[in-house]
């Protein structure tokens, strides 16, 4: 059973949240009124999605939501009457995967709960093969450069230079990037 955190930002009154996400089939761990403690919350409940209503969206929730996108990456969910398009881009650019405009159905709460958890695992995975192309990226580098310091020293061609850096990482069962960086 998935579970969530509850932030509620300038909200006016109670809405039945809570109880709708309990009827989804979601625990609500906590409720936090001040974004300011958003991160702490998380990193003490370890809530499996964030679900917030913000009346009017501000520079404290989009920090919030930054600093929880940084610090606890966590899908969230974000319900508010603001339909500004710069919000939107702000809200997408720090770490809120679902911006709805004008509330929610009950109905289509487990629903909304599912699309940011599926673009919050999507961005998860772009992030993790953009690390790994950059890890590559910077092993490629290393790489060139042991091949000129080699051709340089023994007046190699960059085949022989490869050749030699191959066959030490093979011998040494180490990453061509770890042993071109001891070069």
């Amino acid at each position: 059973m998935p579970s969530a955190l509850v932030l509620r930002h300038g909200a006016l009154g109670r809405t039945p949240l809570r109880a709708d996400l309990e009827a989804a089939g979601l625990t609500v761990l906590a409720e936090i009124d001040d974004c300011s403690n958003l991160v702490r919350a998380a990193v003490q409940h370890a809530p499996d999605v964030v679900v917030g209503e913000a009346v009017m969206p501000d520079d404290a929730l989009f920090r919030a939501t930054q600093a929880l996108a940084e610090a606890m990456p966590r899908p969230v969910l974000l319900f508010t009457p603001d339909a500004d398009a710069a919000h939107i881009e702000r809200a997408t650019g720090a770490g809120v995967h679902a911006w709805v405009v004008n509330g929610y159905g009950a109905q289509r709460l487990l629903p909304l709960v599912r699309l940011a958890q599926a673009r919050f695992e999507r961005e998860q995975a772009l992030l993790e093969q953009l690390r790994d192309v950059s890890q590559r990226f910077e092993e490629r580098k290393l790489v060139e450069r042991a091949k000129g310091i080699l051709m340089r020293a023994r007046a190699l061609t960059d085949d022989d230079a490869f050749q030699i850096l191959r066959s030490a990482s093979m011998h040494t069962n180490q990453r061509l990037g770890q042993i071109s960086q001891q070069i």
